[in-house]
């Protein structure tokens, strides 16, 4: 077949099914939405303690362009919050508490610090105006620390590096899980990495994290890793698979693990970090 004849049919296809007009719109009627408390509480041993505590919204529902409204319409005001160790009882007071370290805000806190303590768990306890009760359990983690990090090239002539960190399993022939952050310049950048792993594939007891060839000489970089558990380890997974999915019509949705207990469900995780910082400067 000469490139003219093929052309033609191709037109008169085209032709063809505009012709038969098989576009045709759609309606989909979506099921009333119910509204969760979403619950977010993250324990550091010398920290004060921080929660926050909204309500989840439906996804095509417009947001305000107001600030104050936007707030009003997510934060949930008025409830009782408490956290319990070892009999002491930790009152979470309802305003609002910026955390610098954290780059984060809470609407309930308390400037008594969380006690780096290894024994017993943590107890969340919320009551709600309505009459909701919802409660929650943790266990403070060791404490894992970077034991080195390196910024390598490929070879001398070359003007990209990788980075690596390593650092020890706290706990060898038991499972742990961590989350591991890399920013480049600052910790309010865009994470160049940040992602749940477990050391289920740790080599000699140290576990290795690296990069691609993607560096140069100046760069700041500031690797954290933080001992967490597995409810938090669950939870992070399922909110990037969540966030992943999210525009794209062909994902498969999936629920997102909390550890909150109460009825009606909640979403969430109350759980403890233990965290180490350090930076790199690229030679």
């Amino acid at each position: 077949m000469n490139k003219y004849a093929f052309f033609f049919l191709l037109c008169l296809s085209a032709n063809f099914i505009a012709s038969c007009n098989l576009e045709q719109e759609v309606q989909i009627e979506l099921p009333v939405y119910e509204s969760q408390y979403v619950v977010e509480c993250y324990l550091e041993p010398g920290k004060p303690f921080g929660l926050l505590l909204t309500r989840s919204v439906p996804y095509f529902d417009p947001f305000s362009s107001d600030p104050n409204e936007f707030l009003e319409q997510i934060l949930v005001d008025s409830a009782e919050v408490t956290v319990t160790y070892k009999g002491q009882v930790y009152v979470l007071n309802n305003g609002f508490y910026l955390h610098p370290d954290a780059l984060k805000l809470y609407n309930y806190g308390s400037f008594d610090l969380v006690p780096e303590d290894y024994d017993e768990d943590f107890v969340l306890d919320i009551d709600l105006p309505s009459g909701q009760h919802y409660t929650a359990h943790t266990r403070l983690q060791e404490p894992v620390a970077f034991s080195e990090l390196v910024a390598e090239k490929a070879a001398e002539e070359d003007t990209l590096y990788r980075f690596l960190a390593h650092f020890d399993d706290p706990n060898p022939g038991k499972e742990d899980f961590f989350r591991y952050t890399l920013n480049v310049g600052s910790l309010d950048s865009i994470p160049y990495h940040n992602f749940a792993l477990t050391d289920r594939f740790a080599e000699q007891n140290e576990v290795l994290l690296g990069t691609s060839y993607a560096f140069t000489s100046g760069d700041t970089l500031i690797a954290t890793i933080c001992h967490i558990d597995q409810a938090y380890y669950d939870f992070f997974n399922t909110i990037m698979l969540a966030e992943q999915a999210n525009g794209n019509p062909f994902a498969q949705p999936g629920g997102i693990l909390s550890n909150i207990e109460g009825e009606p469900p909640a979403i969430g995780i109350f759980t403890t970090l233990n965290c180490d910082r350090d930076t790199l400067i690229v030679p």
